[in-house]
């Protein structure tokens, strides 16, 4: 992280993410077809990550494109059990953690089960809240934050939604 890293800037610019963002619904054909655009585009960039869509404790979709590892399916689960305490993005609860240089023990979050780390973004239902998860592994973490991001304004057919992280 840059010294001179904007947390405030950051963090409201996902909270922003969070709160548009918003599915109008989310079954088993959602995940697959928001989880074929994540790979799609993932491999066309021929990016290493490895993806995953949850409802709740079910995963619903996982694909690792060419240059992951088993490695990578462990960093999903742990960014996906963030993103399912905290119903918010993964990356943000991580940002919080390190602007107020706390560590996930402060928390009580044991490293072997959670990863305050970007890339796990939730699933919000208008006007119910987290449903779900949408997961990156395998880029630095706000590329995999910003890719996860990327795949739901595609899904929700905003493709020029912006992240704009510092």
């Amino acid at each position: 992280m840059k010294e001179n890293f904007d947390y405030d800037k950051a963090l409201a610019v996902i909270e922003r993410q969070e709160r548009e963002l918003l599915l109008a619904s989310f079954d088993h054909a959602v995940a697959w077809e928001m989880g074929v655009i994540a790979r799609d585009l993932g491999a066309s960039k021929r990016l290493p990550v490895a993806i995953q869509i949850s409802r709740l404790d079910q995963v619903i979709f996982h694909s690792a494109l060419e240059g992951t590892s088993r490695d990578n399916d462990d960093w999903l689960m742990r960014k996906r059990n963030v993103v399912r305490r905290y119903q918010c993005s993964s990356y943000k609860v991580g940002l919080r953690l390190r602007k107020d240089r706390l560590s996930q023990a402060d928390l009580g979050l044991p490293i072997e089960r959670f990863a305050a780390a970007g890339g796990g973004f939730p699933l919000n239902l208008k006007n119910f809240g987290t449903v779900g998860s949408l997961v990156i592994s395998g880029l630095p973490e706000a590329s995999d934050h910003d890719f996860a991001v990327s795949v739901v304004a595609r899904f929700m057919g905003n493709e020029a939604f912006s992240s704009l992280l510092p």
